[in-house]
């Protein structure tokens, strides 16, 4: 758009000097462009140091690790750990009996089951 406004400006100077050689009495004449030669332009590049470099790329590799292990997290759902129940030893009371086809548990009583 910058340089479409340019030519546009350009060619008005330009008509509006054809216009001032006229009414001095220079006739029709070609007055050509002014300035005549063209407009130099400076453009100043400057480098990226490889400091700078380093931590963007490194920037860029925690975020994509980053990304990469939520994603995986989410399409690989890990089931929820159910808690152990936790068991308690209890002391039993146990009566056994000697016969005649050897021993034999006659009862089993609970020590300290209410604890």
């Amino acid at each position: 758009m910058a340089n479409l406004w340019a030519h546009d400006i350009a060619e008005r100077m330009k008509i509006r000097r054809k216009v001032v050689a006229k009414d001095s009495g220079l006739g029709d004449i070609d007055v050509g462009t002014f300035p005549s030669e063209g407009a130099t332009h400076t453009f100043i590049e400057r480098g990226v140091s490889p400091l700078a470099a380093m931590m963007l790329a490194g920037t860029m590799a925690a975020v994509g690790a980053g990304g990469f292990a939520l994603l995986s997290d989410i399409r690989e759902p890990q089931t929820p750990k159910v808690p152990t129940p936790v068991v308690r030893p209890i002391e039993l009371e146990i009566e056994v009996i000697g016969g005649a086809e050897g021993p034999v548990i006659n009862s089993v009583v609970p020590i300290n089951a209410d604890k």
